[in-house]
Parts: C-alpha cells; structure tokens; sequence
C-alpha cells in the first residue's frame, strides 16, 4: 500500500512528515493500534546523516512538541499525535514514538547495527518501519565520519548559532 504523506521543512531546520488519512489509510486505522494516532513524525536532524535510529515509546503529558529522554539519550526524532488521540488508560499520559541515539551510536562501527535499529528512511506517522540494509549502506564508520554528511552535533551546533533554537540534542 502506498502511504500519502506531505514533507515540510521548518525554518529551523526540522523536517516534519505528514500523513494525509485517506480511504485506504483510514481503512487500515484501528483505535487498539497505537501508532494509529500517529499524525506525522518530525525530524531533529537531517535524515542523510542518519543511518540508524533506536525507537522507544514514552508516556508524555501533550500530544505533540519535544520530547525529552534522561540518560544521555539524543533525539533526533519524534511523533507528533493527532488532536484525538487518547490519553493511556492507566498512566494519563499520551504514548508517543520517539527516535534516538544512545552515547555510542554517534561513533559507532556499522559492521555492527544494535539490535532493534530501524532505518529512518522507512519510518512513516502509523507505520513502524524497517531494518538498516546492510548492503545499501557502507559498512565501516557513520556517514559523519566516511564524509558522507555532517556530524550530528555539528550539524546541531551550527543550527543552534544560526536560530538559537537547540534541535538535535546531544
């Protein structure tokens, strides 16, 4: 099935994926799914330079905007929910998808992907995405370091002097 979505690149940088519900998508809507409630997903750093993300769920208290993780998580991405969506019966929080990076991925050899990572390039609002493949992609050290794109924290660093406004956080 092929899934309508509108691009929208933000003034700072972010990159927001819109899903347009249509009768094929509506059809495939169910209110047991959580991703259902997913209206887009939006990106804290340029997608090339990503050749892996992590994928979590978390209990946040609005449906959409930042969201945070302790730890010394990075998010680089995150779902936004549409105005519907319900709060979660037992923890009266709402329960979004968010992408990250732990410490290490940043300089991570990719002849080994950690297990769980999904390639950010498959990742739609409802739709859960799939595995890195490791025959498209060069084996060796992240896009950053092979010159293939820009580091995410100097790509966050530059964005940060141009707007202010702190978008990949490190």
């Amino acid at each position: 099935m092929i899934i309508p979505t509108r691009t929208l690149q933000h003034p700072d940088g972010r990159v927001e994926i819109v899903r347009l519900l249509t009768g094929p998508a509506l059809g495939a809507w169910s209110p047991d799914k959580t991703l259902s409630f997913e209206g887009s997903l939006m990106w804290l750093c340029p997608l090339e330079s990503l050749d892996y993300v992590r994928v979590g769920f978390v209990h946040a208290p609005r449906r959409t905007g930042r969201v945070a993780l302790a730890g010394g998580l990075a998010v680089v991405g995150y779902a936004n929910l549409h105005a519907d969506a319900p709060p979660h019966p037992r923890h009266n929080a709402f329960v979004r998808r968010v992408f990250y990076w732990r410490p290490e991925d940043l300089d991570r050899n990719l002849n080994r992907v950690p297990e769980g990572a999904v390639d950010p390039a498959t990742l739609l609002p409802g739709y859960e995405g799939a595995p890195p493949d490791l025959d498209g992609i060069k084996l060796g050290y992240p896009r950053h370091l092979r010159g293939d794109a820009k580091h995410p924290k100097q790509w966050a660093r530059d964005v940060v002097a141009q707007s202010q406004t702190l978008v990949c956080v490190e």
